[in-house]
């Protein structure tokens, strides 16, 4: 048997017991889960540091819940800090997501069209229904100025990014997107004034 697959068991077992009940074994299981901060921070730096500390002490806890209530589905193929990692790594790009999304289709009603600068803070408690106006917006504009703001906004991807998975200059990504921004704003503007 080799060491992996020994810390396997060893982790299975020790899951089993704390779903049995077994109040001895959550301090060992808490010092496996120490992982998720780490995993966290590294994946937040290696982003830019899209999320500040506060959103990452929130987001650490939204997974060891989200762990928490998954645990009965750990089946030992892997050691505990992989299986986390995973589910860690994935709830941090959905909140990595939901910031870019929310704090670009912000930036879509009030300006800042820099590339390199900051992020505005927005709140992240707004439900997607909220934007219909811009989901509107976008339908009624060009499909290829449409496509690169969501691609700049809903993905938070670079001119560079989106240029080269179009197959298009960085400059005609520009374009596209400012010449979409110009067709898009009256737009909203328009519906807001008339609600």
């Amino acid at each position: 048997m080799t060491s992996e697959h020994a810390a396997c068991r060893a982790d299975l077992e020790l899951v089993r017991r704390v779903l049995r009940g077994d109040q001895a074994a959550l301090p060992d299981l808490s010092a496996r889960l120490a992982c998720v901060p780490r995993i966290l921070r590294v994946r937040n730096a290696r982003s830019g540091g899209t999320l500040d500390e506060h959103e990452l002490a929130d987001l650490c806890q939204d997974v060891l819940l989200i762990l928490w209530r998954k645990l009965r589905q750990y089946d030992g193929e892997a050691v505990l800090p992989a299986w986390v990692y995973r589910i860690a790594a994935l709830e941090y790009q959905n909140a990595r997501r939901k910031k870019l999304r929310h704090a670009s289709v912000s930036q879509l009603f009030g300006g800042g069209d820099d590339e390199e600068g900051p992020e505005p803070s927005v709140p992240l408690d707004r439900e997607p229904w909220e934007f219909e106006d811009v989901y509107l917006g976008l339908a009624r504009i060009g499909r290829d100025e449409a496509r690169v703001i969501r691609l700049r906004h809903f993905d938070g991807r670079t001119f560079a990014e989106i240029a080269e998975l179009l197959g298009i200059a960085e400059s005609t990504a520009k374009d596209r997107y400012y010449r979409g921004i110009a067709e898009l704003r009256p737009l909203l503007a328009d519906r807001r004034s008339r609600s």
